[in-house]
């Protein structure tokens, strides 16, 4: 059965989701974008193309939605230092034709992800091969991308055979078949020791990938958390000024309601002589001029 291939992976989400593949050559392998498209949609999409080594954002926060898509294939994360800039998405995907530009900002992330490990995968590629293990160079390149070393990743693949031994004895004694089963023995135990060791540096590997994650979802946390904090400020301070708002509204019903009462009194008096009008006219003018001056001065 043939190994899948792995893939470094850029993600671009929103409302058109779209995600750019490239095989550890830097070759694109896949570019999609789909309107509405949820994470399971975008996850099958890119089962088709292989299996996600490191999926990579052009944000220095990343998404929720990267995050989530990433622990689904536990991937490592790539993370800009800072947000990338536009100049830099042209330029980075330059010469690649795309069908719009989350396109292009998904394959932007993936080659800048591409270039901060390049020297990493040639580095596996070259050792690997001059020492006739071609077969072996994605694997090993994929354990190094995950978090072990490389020349650990490279020694667990190129590390010499131990010699058995009851095998220099046999040769000089002749006793080749009496040899034979304890040569065979070390040569099992070598194996099972091989794959022990194999089984520690994918689980370390692991470890670390979570380790990245977890780190990435505490950042993305805390500045929701900070701008939840910076919302409720702003409640605070627009719950200030609907409580002043609601105070002048109050003063202002209490001025209607005194100046209703006093056009009710004076429409019930019985002998209403005009100068007993003017004079109430002008302490209603006062009333009014009143509020007015409270309003300034606060």
């Amino acid at each position: 059965m043939a190994a899948r291939r792995k893939l470094i992976v850029g993600i671009d989400p929103g409302t058109t989701v779209a995600f750019a593949a490239l095989d550890f050559g830097r070759n694109v392998v896949g570019l999609w974008s789909r309107r509405d498209a949820g994470r399971e949609e975008v996850v099958a999409a890119l089962r088709e193309v292989g299996d996600p080594a490191i999926v990579a954002t052009d944000v220095s926060a990343a998404p929720a939605f990267v995050l989530k898509v990433a622990s689904d294939f536990n991937a490592r994360l790539f993370i800009p230092p800072r947000d990338m800039r536009e100049a830099e998405k042209a330029h980075l995907s330059r010469g690649t034709r795309f069908a719009n530009l989350h396109e292009r900002d998904a394959l932007a992330s993936a080659l800048k992800a591409y270039n901060s490990v390049s020297n990493v995968l040639r580095k596996v590629e070259r050792t690997l091969k001059e020492s006739g293990l071609a077969d072996k160079v994605c694997e090993a390149q994929s354990l190094a991308l995950c978090g072990v070393r490389v020349d650990d990743a490279i020694g667990f693949f190129t590390a010499p055979e131990e010699a058995a031994p009851g095998a220099a004895g046999s040769a000089a004694t002749g006793g080749v078949g009496a040899a034979g089963p304890a040569v065979r023995r070390l040569e099992s135990e070598l194996a099972k020791r091989n794959e022990r060791i194999r089984g520690l540096l994918v689980a370390v590997a692991e470890l670390q990938k979570s380790g990245e994650r977890l780190e990435a979802e505490k950042r993305e946390l805390l500045q929701r958390i900070a701008s939840l904090r910076s919302g409720a400020m702003d409640r605070i301070l627009l719950d200030g000024e609907l409580r002043k708002s609601r105070a002048e509204a109050e003063r202002a019903k209490a001025l209607a309601r005194a100046l209703l009462s006093e056009a009710r009194r004076q429409r019930g008096a019985k002998t209403p002589l005009k100068r007993q009008n003017e004079k109430k006219e002008v302490d209603l003018e006062g009333i009014i001029s009143g509020y007015r001056e409270s309003r300034e001065r606060r």
